[in-house]
């Protein structure tokens, strides 16, 4: 009798311990999906998959533009090409007791010519130099989505320790559509730090075409384990470089 009590309690023990367990897994996942995140990259023989997509997205009656699901998030899609492209990706979950406030801030800079080796500077003000668009919103809402470009200021690239270190100060203005929502002017400062990719490393978040408006305005929960991987390896190469 002594034995099976033994036994029970062992096996009360190991259940037990499994539900702790699945029970800190769990709370490590809430917690992850709750916290902001931010992903950012440098990509070289690239550049913006639709230059004149703003341009022309502002032009189109609203009634089309939203039956056709042109949003302004689709400005940051990306295509191998010439010059070098910069991005930054933000995203914030909300609040967890509430529904549909999720938010994400995309910002692509492209600059014309190759990956820099050595410090570089670049004004704003002419698109055959430096581009750069700026777009936030709500996830779960694309069509409110609000897209800027950069009029005038400065970019500086250096890199260090194997990464880009970026620097933007620029004055946006509203491009695309700015209806229902107020799209005011902004400057932008911002200093990042970006480790080099390659293009198959692109995912709809980061710059690529997705199969639905959410892919591009949501950050996947999972991180993209192959782009850290061959950022590592890169940043790797360049300190050795």
């Amino acid at each position: 009798m002594k034995g099976w009590r033994h036994v029970a309690k062992r096996v009360l023990l190991g259940l037990a311990a499994t539900v702790a367990l699945i029970v800190l897994v769990l709370g490590a996942l809430v917690a992850y999906a709750a916290r902001d995140r931010k992903d950012t990259f440098a990509l070289a023989d690239a550049e913006f998959a639709d230059v004149g997509y703003l341009q022309r997205l502002a032009s189109q009656d609203d009634a089309l533009s939203g039956r056709d699901g042109n949003f302004s998030v689709y400005a940051h899609r990306l295509k191998s090409g010439t010059g070098t492209v910069f991005g930054f990706r933000a995203y914030s979950p909300g609040r967890l007791a509430a529904i549909d406030d999720e938010t994400y801030r995309k910002i692509t800079l492209w600059i014309a010519g190759a990956i820099p080796t050595t410090a570089i500077e670049v004004p704003f003000g002419d698109d055959s130099r430096a581009r750069l668009v700026v777009s936030d919103g709500g996830s779960a809402w694309p069509r409110l989505g609000c897209s800027r470009v950069a009029t005038a200021g400065i970019v500086r690239v250096q890199r260090t320790n194997g990464r880009f270190r970026i620097t933007i100060r620029a004055d946006t203005i509203a491009a695309g559509k700015i209806t229902p929502v107020e799209c005011d002017t902004e400057a932008v400062g911002l200093t990042f730090e970006a480790p080099e990719i390659v293009f198959d490393d692109l995912t709809p978040w980061l710059g690529l075409e997705g199969r639905h408006p959410y892919e591009e305005t949501y950050m996947p929960i999972w991180p993209n384990h192959a782009l850290r991987v061959t950022a590592s390896r890169r940043t790797a190469q360049l300190s050795h470089d």
